[in-house]
């Protein structure tokens, strides 16, 4: 049985278009491409440095958040949309947290390990179409076509638990006056896989 999530709603107005010499243009107050950023996100990872049954050690790696469309939507004041890839490099464990507002995602390549933790459900639709919802304390694996929804609040992490790097395409609706990711000092519970 599913668990409805517990999403806030919104009841917007559509924004319109204007269609000059046969091409859509959106209406906004756009966001100058000089604005378009890449950042760092801090990580953890753990390797054992090619030593067969040796012990792992915690090394810092970095996520790249490459902001590849920004914009402030008419319809949606004190709010910013952005279109973001991620680059995870291979064995990053991404800290525990939260969103201040929806986000989606999808798998571009690789294989992600992905918990949630509390305050929410996240709601997967697989590459061949097929429906579920992940919630707290279980874990599933997302792969290439995969996407997912992230209400906001959810409290999650994720990690990459192969040699490869892994990139995400991400679209968020996240309040102005708030980072992108909050970082949550709630311990983890390593989530058994959805079922």
């Amino acid at each position: 049985m599913l668990r409805q999530p517990q999403l806030r709603r919104r009841h917007r107005r559509h924004d319109s278009y204007i269609r000059p010499s046969g091409s859509y243009q959106f209406q906004s107050d756009g966001v100058a491409p000089s604005a378009l950023r890449r950042e760092s996100i801090a990580t953890s990872s753990f390797e054992n440095h090619g030593v067969p049954g040796g012990a792992l050690f915690e090394t810092t790696t970095a996520v790249i958040r490459h902001v590849l469309s920004s914009n402030h939507p008419l319809s949606a004041p004190g709010e910013t949309l952005e279109l973001v890839q991620y680059i995870i490099p291979a064995w990053a464990v991404l800290p525990v947290h939260m969103h201040p507002g929806v986000q989606m995602a999808t798998v571009a390549s690789g294989t992600l390990t992905y918990h949630v933790v509390s305050h929410g459900n996240v709601i997967v639709t697989r590459a061949n179409g097929i429906g579920e919802e992940v919630g707290p304390g279980e874990m599933t694996t997302f792969t290439v076509g995969d996407s997912w929804v992230e209400p906001v609040g959810m409290v999650h992490f994720a990690e990459n638990r192969t040699a490869e790097s892994i990139v995400l395409i991400s679209t968020s609706l996240l309040d102005d006056d708030e980072p992108p990711t909050e970082l949550v000092e709630e311990e983890p519970a390593m989530g058994e896989p959805a079922g």
